[in-house]
């Protein structure tokens, strides 16, 4: 009986449980959320993640969907804001669905801001106008909602100002202005003006937006202490240093609106202990010294931010300030310890380098060649200049041979940014050295600094440094100039500017290349470099490509080395002869595949046989060693606006990617990619970065391309007479290559390089 009775009492309890625990749940949830929220608005963002996922979990378990929503927006915001931008889709797409079928109509506006702000950050500017412009629509017209609306309308005005409808954001950010002006909301007050002086600064109507930031920082300094004030402030400075720098209306100006701004967010950072916004107030401190010459001082807060952000593992932050600690040491006449600071920077920038590039499409291209690229280019300007004067420190081989590997990093970096996915490191991790791979082969690296030019040269196991004064913009001018002319192909123009760019790229090396007997230059080219074809470069006598096989790759570790020995080649041709989707017909084409199935075996898509799904089914099925596409095709600086045309859509190059590395193809990769019609766009050296890349981001040992479309016929000409040297002489590509450009040089009325010079041979050469 007893033992019956303490079972009843034991099951009231779990039954009194049951009932009872939601609300436990409930305010537990609650309470968890109120302290994520908290830790949110001091800065401390891992911890705001880590208590926004417990009040997630505890939430869920209650049924209390409401804070569930809550919760997940504040882990999206967190996450956000910590760079964890997968972290912050996933919890929104959990809070997204949430709200739409337990949320009010605030709690899905709520969502659908965020979602719009992380999709504007992503590059994802449709879907965000999606999500912004739904938002509005849920929210109605009473203040209880203004905040929120002010928000989402500051939103829109960023994306607006982000495609260059100017109008468009000054309208939202001017109705976001008089909201949270009505509601007395000084932060997003802030906010509204800060956004509006960035769009004009992207005007560059400077005046204006000085004084707007002017008009933000009395807002931003009446805040209470938190997160989101420090860093109003902050980006107030920033934008009065940017303002400085490119505009010569303010030049008695000392910086001090921008010291004050700066130093009223360290002190509101120190009293929340706020280590993310220490570091940033410090670092920005530092580089505002810099600027004005305080070197000592620069250098002391630049280590605080160092400290700061080494302090909760900000590699982010970290890594701008070693780079900074190291631009000063240099300008302190201290290089070693530069080199060491420099050193450091790349060591944190290599583990965030996927976090950088992946889903800053605000940031634009900038965010690459303005935060990435010079902490590479400044290590090796130190390596190259320490080894000049070997003497005082250590041995220029080893210093050459670091500006290498740095070079060889920056170029990994630069493509994994252009693309955007993992294939450059995968491609990495197969890549062998190619010291020992081809004895008649200089590898020549081209580095164009501010105050000079430097060619670094590898033959074999040796390494040499040639230091060319000239400087970078005067070089950048005269490849433009190069470029500009070949394309004129009725005039001699391009020779006095190819026989200069020779005197820099290859006179210094030429007695050398001779010494040793090198019959093919493999350029690694920088920027500009890749728009023009180093082939055409003239001694005053002869083209370059008349004494030399000429090949252009990314970098030695971005080239598979391994020679091409078959015993057979099967080939996949596709080609378009009529006019497709607006674009001009081929006429040459038909004959250009005929030609081609003359010399290997394999099989043909044309015209209606060659339709996206046929293509790539073809791919996956077949062991194909050359893949030659004659369709026209764009590169541009966003890589996903690059495709090939097939006669029902546009082929990306994430298609093309799929497609060639799945199947048979992971062990055995398509030795050449030929595209014979495409090109790039004019005077983009980031679309000639995507050209360059197209051998990596495919995964084929070589490419085979044009930088710009010419004739069909020639074109034509030129690479059937490329695939019948290869085939029937026995020789590397870069040499087939040569002897087809030299043959259409020689013997055709073709003799304008505008139709030769414009082929590369990218990537491997043998």
């Amino acid at each position: 009986m007893k033992r019956a009775v303490r079972t009843a009492q034991g099951l009231f309890i779990i039954v009194m449980m049951i009932l009872f625990c939601p609300s436990v749940f409930a305010s537990d949830a609650g309470r968890h959320l109120e302290r994520a929220e908290g830790y949110l608005g001091r800065g401390d963002l891992e911890q705001a993640i880590k208590t926004a996922s417990e009040a997630d979990r505890i939430s869920q378990a209650s049924g209390d969907m409401k804070t569930r929503i809550r919760a997940l927006s504040t882990l999206a915001r967190a996450s956000g804001q910590a760079g964890h931008l997968k972290k912050a889709e996933e919890a929104l797409t959990r809070a997204r669905a949430l709200s739409e079928q337990y949320g009010a109509a605030d709690d899905r506006a709520e969502v659908l801001n965020l979602s719009g702000s992380l999709n504007l950050t992503a590059g994802r500017t449709g879907q965000a106008r999606t999500d912004l412009d739904l938002a509005l629509t849920l929210l109605p017209q009473t203040d209880d909602a203004g905040r929120l609306r002010a928000s989402i309308l500051n939103n829109l005005g960023n994306l607006s100002a982000l495609e260059k409808k100017f109008d468009e954001a000054h309208a939202a950010y001017a109705e976001a202005l008089e909201l949270s002006t009505r509601l007395r909301d000084n932060g997003m007050t802030a906010h509204a003006l800060l956004n509006m002086s960035r769009m004009r600064i992207m005007q560059k109507n400077y005046a204006v937006s000085r004084d707007l930031l002017l008009k933000a920082y009395p807002s931003a300094q009446g805040l209470s202490p938190s997160h989101d004030k420090a860093f109003l402030l902050i980006g107030i400075a920033r934008g009065l240093q940017t303002i400085k720098a490119m505009s010569a209306d303010f030049p008695a100006d000392p910086g001090k609106p921008a010291l004050d701004a700066l130093n009223n967010a360290v002190a509101t950072a120190r009293e929340i202990a706020d280590s993310r916004a220490l570091s940033y107030g410090y670092g920005y401190l530092g580089e505002l010294y810099e600027q004005a010459g305080d070197y000592g001082r620069a250098l002391q807060v630049t280590r605080r931010a160092v400290m700061e952000a080494e302090r909760i593992g900000m590699n982010e932050a970290r890594y701008l300030w070693q780079w900074q600690s190291g631009r000063i040491l240099k300008k302190m006449g201290l290089p070693l310890e530069a080199i060491t600071s420099y050193r450091l920077a790349l060591g944190s920038l290599e583990t965030i380098r996927g976090e950088l590039s992946s889903g800053c499409f605000t940031c634009g291209e900038e965010l690459f060649s303005d935060k990435i690229e010079p902490v590479y280019f400044g290590l090796a300007d130190l390596l190259l200049e320490q080894a000049g004067r070997p003497e005082e420190h250590g041995s220029a081989d080893a210093y050459l041979r670091e500006a290498r590997q740095v070079l060889e990093s920056m170029k990994g970096a630069e493509l994994y940014d252009y693309f955007r996915d993992p294939c450059v490191d995968a491609y990495l991790s197969k890549q062998l050295t190619l010291e020992q791979i081809s004895d008649e082969a200089a590898v020549l690296y081209v580095i164009p600094l501010a105050d000079r030019l430097e060619l670094l040269l590898s033959i074999r196991s040796e390494i040499r440094r040639y230091p060319v004064d000239v400087r970078k913009d005067v070089f950048t001018s005269e490849v433009k100039a190069f470029r500009r002319t070949l394309e004129k192909r009725t005039t001699r123009e391009y020779m006095v500017h190819g026989r200069r760019l020779y005197e820099w790229l290859i006179a210094p090396i030429r007695p050398e290349l001779a010494a040793k007997n090198i019959g093919t230059i493999v350029i690694i080219p920088d920027k500009w470099l890749r728009t023009i074809p180093v082939a055409a470069l003239h001694d005053g006598k002869d083209f370059l490509i008349s004494s030399f096989a000429v090949a252009t790759t990314q970098g030695l570790t971005l080239t598979d080395p391994k020679p091409f020995n078959p015993a057979t080649i099967e080939v996949l041709t596709a080609g378009l002869t009529e006019s497709v989707q607006g674009y001009p017909p081929l006429a040459s084409v038909s004959q250009e595949l005929t030609d081609i199935g003359l010399l290997y075996q394999g099989r043909e898509l044309k015209d209606r046989t060659f339709l996206s799904t046929g293509f790539m089914d073809q791919l996956q099925g077949s062991p194909f060693q050359i893949v030659h596409i004659a369709s026209h095709g764009e590169f541009s600086g966003d890589s996903r606006e690059s495709f090939l045309l097939s006669w029902d859509e546009r082929l990306t190059m994430d298609q093309l990617e799929r497609s060639m590395k799945s199947g048979r193809f992971r062990a055995n990769p398509v030795e050449i990619l030929t595209l014979s019609a495409c090109q790039t766009a004019s005077g983009d050296d980031r679309a000639a970065l995507g050209l360059a890349g197209v051998a990596v981001k495919a995964g084929a040992k070589s490419a085979l391309a044009t930088l710009w479309y010419v004739s069909d016929e020639a074109s034509s000409m030129l690479v059937v007479e490329f695939y019948r040297e290869f085939r029937q002489h026995a020789v590397s590509k870069a040499r087939a290559l040569q002897n087809a450009q030299l043959k259409i040089l020689k013997d055709s009325p073709y003799r304008h390089p505008y139709y030769w010079a414009p082929f590369l041979l990218i990537g491997n050469w043998l």
